[in-house]
C-alpha cells in the first residue's frame, strides 16, 4: 500500500506562524495536518476497532458498553495524536496510509452514531433504536472490514 509522509518542514512553518499570530490556530492547513494524524492513529489501530465491533455484533458486549469503548478508543487516539504532535522526532517518519479518508470517514459515522444515541438531553431529538443502531453499525462493518 502507498503511504504518504508527513511534511514536517511546512508543519513547523505553520506553528512558528501561528507562534507570531500571523495565522490563527483555526488556520484551515495547520488543522489538517493536526487531524490528519489522528486520523493515521485510529487508522494504526484498526484491529482494535474492528475487534470492537464483531463483539457488539456477535452480541458478546451490550449497546451501552460498545458505544462508551468506541468512545473511549476515539478520545485514547485524540491523546496519542497530541502527543505526536508535540515530537518532531516522531514526526518526521510519521506516514499515511492511501485511503485514510475512506477509513476516517466510517470511524466518524460510527462514533457519531455512538454519541448521538442516547440524545435525551436534546427533547427535540428521538434517539435511533436499537435494532436500527446495531443495523447502521452492521452496515459499516462490512465497509469496515474491507480495510484490513
Amino acid at each position: 500500500m502507498k503511504r504518504k509522509v508527513f511534511d514536517i518542514v511546512r508543519y513547523k512553518q505553520l506553528l512558528l506562524l501561528q507562534e507570531n499570530d500571523e495565522i490563527s490556530f483555526s488556520d484551515l492547513e495547520l488543522l489538517s495536518f493536526e487531524a490528519s494524524i489522528e486520523k493515521q492513529i485510529s487508522y494504526n489501530r484498526k484491529e482494535i476497532y474492528l475487534t470492537l465491533i464483531n463483539k457488539y455484533l456477535n452480541l458478546i458486549i451490550s449497546p451501552y458498553e460498545f458505544r462508551s469503548k468506541f468512545l473511549e478508543i476515539e478520545k485514547e487516539d485524540c491523546r496519542k495524536s497530541t502527543e505526536i504532535l508535540q515530537d518532531f522526532e516522531k514526526l518526521k517518519v510519521f506516514t499515511f496510509t492511501e485511503d485514510l479518508e475512506k477509513f476516517s470517514d466510517l470511524i466518524n459515522e460510527i462514533a457519531t452514531l455512538c454519541a448521538e444515541h442516547d440524545v435525551s438531553w436534546h427533547k427535540t431529538l428521538k434517539p435511533i433504536s436499537e435494532n436500527k443502531f446495531y443495523y447502521l453499525i452492521k452496515k459499516n462493518y462490512i465497509q469496515f472490514k474491507n480495510f484490513k
